[in-house]
Parts: structure tokens; C-alpha cells; sequence
């Protein structure tokens, strides 16, 4: 008598599917909660924040030094002083922006994640189930 396995190969699909669910849902929920979590959100030092309010100010006052006001006049085109401090708070925007929208991208990776495995473990629990 031939041994016959796909009764037990069927149930472990099925358990497979089901577990696949449940972790599916479980990361959907966590990506719910991730950006309001505590340790979910990305470092931004106060050394950066302290580099960022000097920067923006001293691009500020660049900018009223060389406005059209009378105090100094710049023969042509953008002073090279207010290049680099643009440049500067650039470089610092982009590390802010990037701090502030970690935990977004982290939620979206878990969604993703939660979704694939839910139908995936869907499709495996379905293809098993007996009609």
C-alpha cells in the first residue's frame, strides 16, 4: 500500500496559511502604531538642531545684508557667502527630513510586508481548504 502524504502536505499548507494571516495581520497592526511608538522615531540631535537654528539665521541675515537695501552692493549674480550658507541648510534640511520621515517609511515596509503575507497565506489557506 502506497504511502499517501498529501492529506498531511494539505494540512501544513493550511496551518502555513493561517500562521501566514496572523503575521500578516500582526505587521499591519504595527505599522498602525509605529510612528507613535517611542523608539520608532529616528534620531535628530540636538548638536543638528543647534547647527540648523544657527545655519537658518545666519542665511537670514546674509539675506538682509545683501538685500537692496543700502548697506552693501553686489555687483552681479548671488554672493558666493549666501551660496554656502544656502548649501549648508540644504545639507541640514535634507538630514531633518529625513529624521522627521523614517518612522513613515518603517510603517510603509511593515504595510507592505503585512499585506503580502496576509494574501499570501490567504492563497495558501484557501488552495487547501476542502469545498
Amino acid at each position: 500500500m502506497p504511502n499517501d502524504d498529501s492529506g498531511a502536505t494539505a494540512l501544513n499548507v493550511h496551518t502555513i496559511g493561517v500562521l501566514s494571516i496572523a503575521c500578516g495581520v500582526v505587521l499591519l497592526a504595527a505599522s498602525l502604531f509605529w510612528p507613535l511608538l517611542p523608539f520608532g522615531h529616528a534620531d535628530w540631535t540636538e548638536d543638528q538642531a543647534e547647527r540648523f537654528e544657527k545655519a537658518s539665521a545666519h542665511l537670514h541675515e546674509l539675506a538682509h545684508v545683501y538685500s537692496d537695501g543700502p548697506k552693501v552692493k553686489v555687483a552681479s549674480g548671488v554672493p558666493e557667502e549666501i551660496k554656502q550658507a544656502r548649501g549648508e541648510v540644504a545639507e541640514l534640511k535634507v538630514a531633518l527630513d529625513a529624521a522627521r520621515n523614517q518612522p513613515a517609511r518603517i510603517a510603509s515596509m511593515l504595510r507592505i510586508a503585512g499585506i503580502l503575507l496576509s494574501t499570501a497565506g490567504a492563497v495558501a489557506y484557501f488552495a487547501t481548504t476542502q469545498r
